[in-house]
């Protein structure tokens, strides 16, 4: 990574973006199976239930727990 950096004349932050972007062309491109989409689906679904489902669960306001948070320092 460093020598690759280096030869390029790369930052980190440049050397990261580049080599992130190369992954994300790489994954996008594979295929998903019926299978995965449809279980990906169903996670999509079920995540915003439990979500929905915790936050219907709260006891206090966002704006109480802020202030119970930061009344503990």
């Amino acid at each position: 990574m460093l020598t690759e950096m280096r030869d390029r004349g790369e930052s980190f932050y440049r050397f990261a973006s580049r080599v992130s972007q190369i992954h994300e062309h790489f994954f996008r491109n594979l295929p998903l199976s019926e299978a995965k989409q449809r279980f990906y689906a169903e996670l999509v679904v079920k995540s915003l239930e439990d979500q929905q489902a915790m936050e219907a669960a709260d006891e206090i306001s966002f704006e109480q727990y802020l202030e119970r948070y930061y009344s503990q320092a």
